[in-house]
Order: structure tokens, then C-alpha cells, then sequence
């Protein structure tokens, strides 16, 4: 006698249907600056102010974090093929904030070094740029690829440090 098959344990979940497929096409290939200019507008304003508070030593984990997600889109934008050769820029911003939240977690000092603040401020001005000229078709593709390396765990972790201030809190230093 066969055994009885075993049963699903996992919930099904219908797939997202789109509402309006037509539109959704069109607005994929227009430029995300022409759709969206408040939202782009708003984001490079706190990626720009969030250097200035670290910068002037007033930093959070809020504003560390702030910076890293625009540098990971710069970088998935490039994956994209949009500003492709600046990826060593890009490269170079990553190192910096990785050597800053290491300095920040032994001796508890949000700062960047000279040649990592000009890094930064590359990075983010590629990243204004890559906004002016990217689709939101392309946004979204940068964005699954960025999210991508951060699941299959390929990116460098910045960890919290005990003594971090909240985003209610001004960092020490």
C-alpha cells in the first residue's frame, strides 16, 4: 500500500498582480527625475545633510545609514551600467565608511579622515548624477541587485556599537 503523501506545510501566497500593466511600462522607461522630483529632490536632501551632520561630528547610526544606502544604490546603478566607470569611486566610498564605523566602534568617534570625506562626497555627487539620468525601470533593477548582495551576504556588515547614540542623541566626539 502507497504511503499517503505528505501534506504543504507552507501557506500558499498568490502572486502581485499588477492594476494597470500599461502604465506601469511606460512609467519603467521615463526618467525617474521627470516621474518622481520631489521624492528624488527629498532623498539626495537627507543623503547630503546626513554627510554634513557626520562631518560636523554631530552623526547617528541614522545618518551612517542614510549614507550607505545611497552608496549601495550608486553602486547597483553602476552594476546597471549607469556610470559604470566610476565603480572605483564607489569603491572607494564603501572602503571609507567601513573604515569610519571601525574607528567609530573602537573609539566611539563618527568622523571621516580627509581623503575619506572627499571619497564620500564623490560618491554621493555620481550618485545625484546617476539619479538625473536613470529610469525608474533601472532604480528598481539597482535595487533588487543591491538587495540581492545583502541576502546572499556578500556585502560588509557595519555593526551597531554598543555605546552608538540614537537618532535622538548626538554622537560624542
Amino acid at each position: 500500500m502507497p504511503k499517503p503523501k505528505k501534506r504543504r506545510e507552507k501557506a500558499y501566497r498568490q502572486k502581485p498582480k499588477l492594476a494597470n500593466p500599461v502604465a506601469y511600462a511606460i512609467e519603467g522607461q521615463s526618467l525617474a527625475g521627470l516621474t518622481h522630483p520631489d521624492t528624488l529632490m527629498r532623498s539626495r536632501v537627507l543623503n547630503h545633510d546626513a554627510l554634513e551632520a557626520i562631518r560636523l561630528g554631530k552623526g547617528t547610526y541614522e545618518h551612517l545609514n542614510l549614507l550607505v544606502n545611497a552608496v549601495n544604490m550608486a553602486m547597483g546603478l553602476c552594476r546597471v551600467g549607469i556610470g559604470a566607470e566610476f565603480n572605483e569611486d564607489i569603491g572607494r566610498a564603501l572602503d571609507a565608511m567601513h573604515d569610519m564605523a571601525h574607528r567609530w566602534q573602537d573609539k566611539g568617534s563618527m568622523a571621516f579622515t580627509g581623503p575619506e570625506l572627499a571619497a564620500m562626497r564623490v560618491a554621493l555627487d555620481l550618485h545625484d548624477q546617476q539619479l538625473d539620468y536613470a529610469t525608474v525601470r533601472e532604480l528598481e533593477r539597482a535595487k533588487v541587485i543591491v538587495q540581492t548582495i545583502i541576502i546572499n551576504k556578500r556585502a560588509r556588515t557595519l555593526k551597531r556599537p554598543p555605546h552608538a547614540a540614537t537618532s535622538h542623541e548626538v554622537c560624542p566626539g
